[in-house]
């Protein structure tokens, strides 16, 4: 029922868009690969979380959702035993979010409508697996909603990805993706993942050198 209330509300654009705000997308995956950890140890599942910090200027509740949504999916559908892996961070082009599995895999035929509403690839295991069917469709809305792109790469018996694609929107202050990409700088600062850096990133037409030693 609150699967059909939310998407409902993206239904009839009943959202208030003035919520939009920057949101770190890293820090959101890893709240959100958190709260699934009770389905991740049930099945024995190991969950991978890797990339960089990264803002999105949009609603933070329907991304929580859209991650949320595709992230549960890839544990769900998959093997026990299995591994999730999930990537967020910034493109040449826009913030990305990649959520691959080694999972039961979706038939090219039916990849297509798994965004449907109450769309089941294997309606003989709906029951077991849980679920309305909604969380995909909700996926769906809440991408046009912001513009997004999502993408599903899957084959039979060896896994899925499903990734999503997010529009780099400055907010007032004029913040683009090169604010996420210092943050990350800061991050590896802070953690010591690397011992040297010699980084050049390229970006509409304009070269940024960002050259340092720690």
């Amino acid at each position: 029922m609150e699967d059909i209330i939310k998407l409902s509300k993206l239904d009839e654009e009943s959202v208030e868009l003035e919520k939009k705000e920057d949101v770190e997308l890293y820090e959101l995956t890893r709240e959100i690969v958190s709260r699934l950890s009770p389905q991740c140890s049930e099945k024995k599942i190991s969950v991978a979380l890797s990339g960089e910090p990264v803002f999105c200027h949009g609603i933070r509740q329907i991304l929580d959702e859209m991650i949320y949504n595709i992230t549960e999916n890839a544990i769900k559908y998959n093997r026990d035993g299995g591994s999730v892996s999930v990537w967020v961070g910034n493109t040449l082009d826009e913030p990305k979010i990649s959520v691959s599995d080694t999972g039961i895999g979706i038939p090219e035929e039916h990849q297509e409508r798994i965004f449907e509403r109450f769309y089941r690839v294997d309606k003989s295991h709906s029951k077991e697996r849980g679920g309305t069917g909604l969380g995909l469709s909700i996926v769906k809305h809440g991408a046009i909603l912001h513009g997004a792109k999502v993408t599903v790469n899957s084959e039979p018996g060896k896994g899925t990805k499903i990734e999503i694609r997010l529009k780099e929107e400055k907010n007032e202050k004029g913040r683009s993706s090169l604010t996420g990409f210092c943050l990350f700088l800061l991050h590896l600062m802070k953690t010591g993942d690397c011992a040297s850096m010699d980084i050049t990133q390229q970006r509409k037409g304009k070269r940024h050198d960002i050259r340092n030693r720690f």
